[in-house]
This record gives structure tokens, C-alpha cells and sequence, in this order.
């Protein structure tokens, strides 16, 4: 029984912070997850929220389904619940453990962009700072074949990991 509710059309001007405090008027959310476009960085327009047990996500469905906000009827919907993800929350995009405070998190990206030599604010593409170096393709390969060959190494349980975060990400 999932304690994860799929809530849609949501307004891209509403952060996480101010759904949460609208789905606490249902009962306990353990973590909020806006979906982001990996492109742009800005959200889609949909997102999942976690409450702490079956019967809450049920009483935000009928009671918070259709309901107004920031102008736009909510859409939810009971949704399928990802064991990766559970307790989980977003921050501008970024997948967080709930427990963990903005103001932890802010203090976490300063030190990155301290670290990095800027500030990665407004950039869309600052996402790629985090990234390791590439490794070089080997001669006689296509880049899908070498991405092909990497995945065939890797263990089956790293490849769903990924699958999951790409997953909340994009």
C-alpha cells in the first residue's frame, strides 16, 4: 500500500517548502519531490509527496483532489511507491534525505561553489560541475557502444540506482 501521492498540475511558481505546509493540512508529509526539467532546471509542473502511512496519502486524495491552489486545480492520485525514494525530498531539483534542512543543504552548496571557485546561482548548467571527468572512447568504438559495454559490466543493482535517481531528476 503506497504512502506516495502523484500530485499534478502543479503551479511553477510554488516551491517545495510551500507545498509541504499545503499537504500538512492532510497529515504528516515525510518528504516532497518536484520534477525538474533537466534542460532547463525549471520545474514540469508535477511532483510526488510521501506521507507517513497509507490512510494520510488516501485523505489527500479525496480531500485535496480538485482543490485550487496558486490558481490551478491539483491533481492527485494515489501513486506507485519507490523504496530508493522513500523519505526522500527535493531542494531546486536536487534529491535530499528529508531529514536533512534547507539550511544544511544551503550550507552544503556554498562549500561545493567555495570549493568549485564560484557560485553556480542561475546557471542551468551548473549540474555539470558535479560531474567526474569522461574517460576517452576507445578506438573502434562508437560512444554507444563504449556506454553499452560499460553497462554490461556494471552490477544489476547499481544500474536500477541510477534508473531511480534518473528517474526522480528528469
Amino acid at each position: 500500500m503506497s504512502k506516495v501521492v502523484f500530485v499534478g498540475n502543479v503551479p511553477y511558481n510554488m516551491g517545495e517548502d510551500q507545498l509541504i505546509d499545503a499537504f500538512k493540512s492532510v497529515g504528516q508529509v515525510v518528504g516532497f519531490r518536484l520534477v525538474f526539467d533537466r534542460d532547463t532546471g525549471k520545474p514540469k509542473g508535477y511532483g510526488f509527496c510521501e506521507f507517513a502511512d497509507h490512510e494520510t496519502a488516501m485523505s489527500a486524495v479525496r480531500n485535496l483532489n480538485g482543490q485550487e491552489i496558486g490558481g490551478r486545480p491539483l491533481r492527485i492520485d494515489i501513486a506507485d511507491s519507490d523504496p530508493f525514494l522513500e523519505g526522500k525530498t527535493t531542494i531546486r531539483g536536487e534529491l535530499v534525505d528529508a531529514h536533512e534542512t534547507r539550511a544544511q543543504w544551503r550550507e552544503r552548496e556554498r562549500e561545493r561553489d567555495d570549493h568549485r571557485g564560484g557560485s553556480s546561482q542561475g546557471d542551468p548548467n551548473a549540474f555539470l560541475n558535479n560531474l567526474p571527468m569522461g574517460t576517452p572512447i576507445p578506438p573502434g568504438l562508437n560512444a554507444m557502444d563504449a556506454i553499452t559495454q560499460m553497462l554490461a559490466a556494471i552490477n544489476p543493482t547499481q544500474i536500477l540506482e541510477v534508473l531511480a535517481q534518473m528517474k526522480v531528476k528528469y
